[in-house]
């Protein structure tokens, strides 16, 4: 890391879901943050991450619409035919909004091992 730069930024995530199978065994899925917008109080796509680990690639776009709220979208087929009912995610979103909850808050300095 070179010492003009303070900003932390995870550029990818390892979270276990259920898998593609029957069983539903759990699986390692990969989140790789493949956009990142620099102004992230305008309108607009803020972050685009892709999804590794099923039976195909995945996208989930983070955005925030006109009046500030923000959006989450994936692209797999359970959030395409089931999202627009009240509360449902499909486990790719739910899988990255539980594993951002345990990453530090901003402005947390993490101390780099030897």
């Amino acid at each position: 890391m070179s010492p003009n730069h303070h900003d932390v930024l995870c550029v990818g995530l390892d979270v276990l879901l259920p898998g593609p199978d029957r069983k539903r065994t759990a699986k390692a899925y990969h989140y790789h943050l493949a956009y990142r917008r620099g102004d992230a109080e305008q309108p607009g796509c803020l972050m685009l991450w892709e999804v590794h680990g099923g039976r195909s690639a995945y996208q989930i776009a983070l955005e925030r619409r006109e009046q500030g709220v923000l959006r989450i979208h994936c692209t797999c087929a359970d959030a395409i035919y089931r999202g627009e009912e009240p509360g449902h995610r499909c486990k790719h979103v739910e899988g990255f909004l539980e594993a951002s909850r345990m990453l530090p808050p901003a402005g947390v300095s993490l101390r780099a091992s030897a």
